[in-house]
């Protein structure tokens, strides 16, 4: 076991950040995170833990909390877009505790950062810094030393070793790394949140919804306790817009052909949000000498697989785990990228197909429809076993 005396420096106080500070922090580690944000803000939409990334929480005892601030919904309702017609209702809930051992929940992004951060706070072995941009970080013979700016103060900390949590745009991956940024896909988010008392078909918010279309589909679930509907729609970006006035447009366009049950949500919607969906393209590496990626800054991928969030999760708990039981820091770190890519790329793999099967058109989307259709719910959900199943050794 490495002892506590050990020091562990963190760029980026987001989901994966402040998990693995909790990790390392459990596993014995002091820790230091740099976020250049003065502020944590209550931002962001949904997201969705799924059981692996549940194991991670439960093995820091977060399970009763998490599950108190979440939903858990009855199934994945999957629809045709274009007829407002059912495809299958996918089950989760009760089936998904009983398949996997562990829920299936969604939750706003910014309870899940609240109860990361109030624990951060908590924990005497984790030191948090607000409005520390990292500037850059160099390995070397005794670990790392992290160069921060905190307003004009430069300052240099060394470690033992430093963790990129930085996210898609990672200053660590691109400026000190050098290794490529991120790729546009093609494809944008647009996303809402609607307050549920203004949706009168409650079984929008029972389920999670799924809305499958010609080159586009809809995801819609509710977060914080039921009072609000989570909307997304992802399609192809045709062109970038400029203005609120832009994306409605676009919205209408992309949506013209889609029944009303899908597009009777946007009267409730106050404001739209756009978001560009950018991937890591090839993922070659996440550690380099004592510097670890993480998260999104390690493996951007899709929003098809709804994994992005639970790699990071997973990388998080992982991480720590390897340190705590390897003396030896080089070899923990060689076992971490062996381990982590050879699953992030799978899953990558996996939500570029899902997308693909997602937006397909006519005839080939009757085929896909007709086949979900005859198929076995607890076979559809099979398909995720290899990804549900995961969880964290011990």
């Amino acid at each position: 076991m490495v002892g506590a005396d050990q020091h562990i420096l963190i760029s980026g106080a987001g989901i994966a950040g402040m998990t693995a500070a909790l990790c390392l922090a459990q596993a014995g580690f002091s820790v230091t995170i740099f976020e250049k944000s003065t502020k944590l803000e209550d931002t962001g939409a949904g997201i969705q833990i799924s059981p692996n990334a549940f194991s991670v929480f439960q093995k820091l005892g977060l399970s009763k909390l998490l599950t108190s601030m979440s939903a858990a919904p009855e199934g994945v309702r999957m629809m045709d877009a274009i007829s407002g017609e059912k495809i299958v209702d996918v089950p989760m809930g009760a089936s998904m505790k009983e398949r996997y051992e562990k829920p299936y929940l969604v939750i706003h992004r910014g309870d899940l950062q609240s109860i990361l951060l109030s624990r951060c706070i908590e924990e005497p072995a984790i030191k948090l810094n607000l409005g520390s941009e990292v500037m850059d970080v160099a390995s070397h013979a005794n670990g790392v030393t992290l160069l921060t700016r905190n307003g004009k103060l430069m300052r240099e900390t060394p470690a033992s070793i430093a963790i990129a949590a930085d996210g898609i745009w990672s200053r660590i991956r691109t400026q000190s790394l050098n290794l490529p940024a991120p790729v546009d896909t093609g494809k944008i988010a647009i996303r809402a949140l609607i307050p549920t008392a203004e949706i009168s078909d409650k079984e929008v918010l029972a389920y999670t919804h799924l809305w499958l279309a010609p080159g586009a589909h809809g995801v819609t679930y509710a977060v914080r306790g039921g009072r609000l509907l989570n909307v997304i729609l992802i399609c192809d970006a045709d062109e970038a817009p400029e203005q609120e006035a832009d994306l409605e447009n676009i919205l209408a366009i992309k949506t013209r052909r889609w029944h009303r049950s899908f597009k009777d949500i946007f009267g409730h919607v106050s404001a739209w949000g756009v978001w560009p969906v950018f991937e890591t393209q090839k993922i070659d590496a996440m550690v380099k000498e004592n510097v670890v990626l993480i998260g999104d800054a390690a493996h951007a991928m899709r929003p098809f697989a709804a994994q992005g969030a639970a790699m990071g999760i997973e990388d998080a708990g992982v991480l720590a785990q390897l340190l705590s039981s390897n003396e030896d820091k080089s070899m923990a770190l060689r076992k971490f990228e062996a381990e982590r890519l050879s699953r992030v790329r799978k899953v990558t793999k996996f939500a570029r197909t899902n997308g693909n099967i997602y937006h397909l058109r006519k005839p080939i989307s009757l085929a896909r429809n007709f086949v979900m259709r005859l198929t076995p719910p607890a076979r559809l959900l099979s398909r995720q076993d290899w990804i549900y199943k995961w969880q964290l050794d011990g």
